[in-house]
């Protein structure tokens, strides 16, 4: 084969990709070709044998939280290869492809939910977040405070909406700084139009939720409430999503939402009605190393320096020494330096997200280093457990 990958050319190409991610995903074509349209053409990338479209994926640039700032990612997602043509190494063409691309343009990070992981952990990807699932009984939810008021969402609220959902996401390491995509994909889940409710208290926004209603187990016993996205600036706002929740019992028979393991709404439930669930884990990419570690932010007050040696198979002029010394949160990266954390590019992925700490990288064989380089690094990516709410 002689496989070639890159920017979709035209509109045959185009429809050659939506032909083939629905019949990969058993979608209908419609359905592709609308997201698609959503993602925008210009990051479609699509991998050849010649001039035939044998593959196609989506590249989403996007800011993704990490220490409290939005570092530039590259979301991969849709990776699809027609059936006749797998296993021919069409897909980590494509992949390889676009990350030399990032690499060449310094952008920092990639980021995608695996399939499967091997060919992406190949690549130089790694576990390094999860997203997961929240579901209670409806009977269960107890919420009884109704001081604030919940009213419909209107277009006019999207800037205080966004401004709220940037206030919560940056505190956690792995959310999605979003942008026009992601915010669509929360009024429409995959196609289907969600319902939305501001909290309010006196005229400030406070807190929102969208959701979706499913059918139920049967055709006369309620329905399942997929909640699509929720955020809240204060506790009140919290127990008045959950009594909004708790006003929907006489027919919803089941509410879950997909986010963190240690969902803040919970606090607010005076026993244990839900237990969150692993739904799915999803990989990092450092594709830039200087670029990853000077964006990122690091905990206000602290200050250190590491010298790292990072080994990276697939993308060589990736890897190398570099010297990261962080004064008071804020990051300075310069080549060169003596080296003594050895770590390969998945390691660092799984280290610079906080999933991973340096000392169980070590135990994976990612990491090789004196005890005061570990104790460094765990002091300068250490932190809650990185999560996404977001699909993509």
């Amino acid at each position: 084969m002689a496989l070639n990958s890159g920017p979709l050319r035209d509109t045959n190409e185009l429809s050659e990709a939506t032909r083939i991610v629905a019949d990969v995903f058993n979608f209908s074509a419609e359905r592709c070709r609308a997201y698609f349209d959503s993602a925008r053409h210009e990051n479609i990338r699509v991998v050849r044998d010649g001039q035939r479209v044998v593959g196609s994926m989506a590249s989403l640039p996007v800011g993704q939280y990490f220490g409290g700032r939005s570092v530039p990612m590259a979301g991969i997602a849709a990776v699809a290869i027609a059936p006749p043509d797998r296993s021919s190494g069409a897909a980590s063409t494509m992949l390889r492809t676009e990350l030399a691309r990032l690499n060449a343009v310094s952008w920092p990070l990639s980021c995608l939910y695996p399939a499967t992981i091997p060919i992406y952990r190949k690549a130089g990807y790694e576990l390094a977040g999860a997203q997961f699932e929240t579901r209670l009984a409806g009977k269960q939810i107890d919420g009884q405070d109704r001081a604030l008021t919940v009213r419909d969402y209107q277009p006019g609220d999207q800037p205080a909406l966004e401004a709220l959902y940037r206030d919560m996401a940056r505190r956690t390491n792995g959310n999605i700084d979003r942008d026009a995509f992601f915010w669509s994909r929360v009024r429409s889940w995959r196609g289907d139009p969600t319902q939305g409710f501001v909290i309010c208290s006196g005229g400030a926004i406070e807190g929102y939720i969208f959701y979706l209603k499913r059918p139920g187990a049967g055709l006369f016993t309620g329905y399942v409430l997929q909640v699509v996205d929720l955020a809240f600036s204060t506790p009140a706002a919290a127990r008045r999503i959950l009594s909004f929740l708790a006003d929907h019992r006489s027919m919803v028979e089941t509410v879950f939402w997909f986010g963190s393991p240690n969902e803040a709404l919970l606090l607010h439930t005076r026993e244990q009605p839900a237990k969150p669930a692993l739904r799915d884990h999803w990989m990092l990419r450092i594709t830039h190393v200087a670029a990853a570690l000077e964006q990122r932010g690091y905990a206000p007050g602290l200050s250190g320096e590491l010298h790292l040696d990072v080994a990276d198979d697939v993308l060589p002029d990736n890897g190398g020494r570099f010297t990261l010394v962080v004064e008071d949160g804020r990051a300075a990266v310069s080549r060169g330096g003596r080296g003594s954390m050895r770590i390969d590019v998945r390691g660092l992925a799984s280290m610079y997200s906080g999933y991973y700490t340096p000392h169980e990288l070590k135990l994976r064989g990612y990491v090789d280093a004196d005890d005061s380089s570990m104790s460094v690094a765990a002091a300068m990516f250490g932190g809650s457990t990185p999560w996404m709410r977001d699909g993509f």
